[in-house]
This record gives structure tokens, sequence and C-alpha cells, in this order.
């Protein structure tokens, strides 16, 4: 039997304070409050996010990406996005990967074979709708919901646009979650 005044005790202290230790560190970057986000016009383009803690991080575009989107933050402070763009045709970009980072973890949803066209925060910020289609394609997009701090996807809702329609206006999403405030409702 070992006691606590032993040596053997004491590594297991040392252990239980380390663990401690970790896991108050852990918590913290959890709860870590963004105070900037922003794009940095470099030949190394990248995002750089500068917490609460006085910690910066950046994330440098991917190689062969011409453009990053400027970062949005999340109302709760806590959740960052952006998009990287690629040429569509020599004239203009596209967005085709969504980065979303809470918590010192970078999440990337997934379009299916889609491209995150637009993107915005639900709630305070611990989920994300992704409005995703083909570019060149009809208006018919799927809206997704994604929880950020487990990767899952939590819903999924078409979109359509009415062919008879003259200003593009799309039929009323089931779900309060897909609505967006600049989305034009057909009448019924």
């Amino acid at each position: 039997m070992v006691y606590a005044g032993e040596a053997g005790g004491a590594h297991v202290g040392v252990c239980r304070m380390k663990i401690l230790l970790l896991t108050a560190l852990l918590t913290a970057a959890a709860n870590a409050t963004v105070i900037t986000a922003e794009r940095i016009d470099t030949p190394a383009e990248h995002i750089r996010i500068t917490l609460d803690s006085g910690k910066i991080l950046t994330f440098p575009k991917g190689q062969g990406v011409p453009a990053l989107d400027p970062p949005q933050i999340s109302r709760d402070r806590r959740s960052v996005a952006w998009a990287e763009e690629d040429y569509a045709d020599a004239s203009y970009t596209i967005p085709f990967t969504l980065s979303v980072w809470r918590g010192g973890k970078l999440f990337y949803p997934d379009c299916v074979g889609g491209a995150p066209l637009s993107w915005g925060f639900v709630g305070g910020g611990a989920t994300i709708r992704v409005d995703c289609s083909f570019p060149h394609g009809k208006a018919d997009e799927h809206r997704l919901l994604f929880d950020i701090r487990t990767s899952k996807l939590l819903a999924r809702e078409f979109i359509r646009e009415d062919p008879s329609s003259a200003n593009g206006c799309i039929f009323q999403p089931a779900q309060a979650w897909a609505r967006k405030p600049d989305d034009t409702i057909c009448p019924k």
C-alpha cells in the first residue's frame, strides 16, 4: 500500500495536478472570446483571430487558393467562419470551402457536392446554417444546419424557387432556422 507521504503517493499527486491543469487550459480555450477576426492581405494571405487572452491564431489560405472571404464572428463571439474561394472561370471567384473555428477546433461543413454560397450563425453561434447550391444551376438549394461544437449535421431543408415567379421568390421554409432575412417568400 502506498500513502500520500511516500514517493509513489507524491507521483500520483503530481499526475493529478497535471491533469487538472490540462483540463483548465482546455476549458479556457473552449470558452475563449474572439476580440477580432480579420483577413490579412499579404502574399501569404491568411486569417488572423485575436482572443481575449491576447493569443493570436493565424490560418493560412490553402495552396492555389486565390482569395479568402472576410471572416464573420458569431454573436456570442466564440465562433469565426470564412470561405476560401476559387475561380469559377477567368472572371470571378466563388466560395468552395467553408472554415469554421470554435474553441480551438477547426470544422469544415460538407455541402455534399455543392458550394457554400452563403452561411450564417444561428442563435448565439454554436450552430451555423450553410446554404449549398451549384453556382450555375437553378436557385434551388439545400440549407444545412450544423452543430459547430460536435461537427454534426442537425437538420436539412430543401429550398425551392417558384418557377412561375418573375421576382425569384422562394416557397416558405418550414423550419425557422432555414429562413434568412433577405429571402423573398412567395405569396400563398
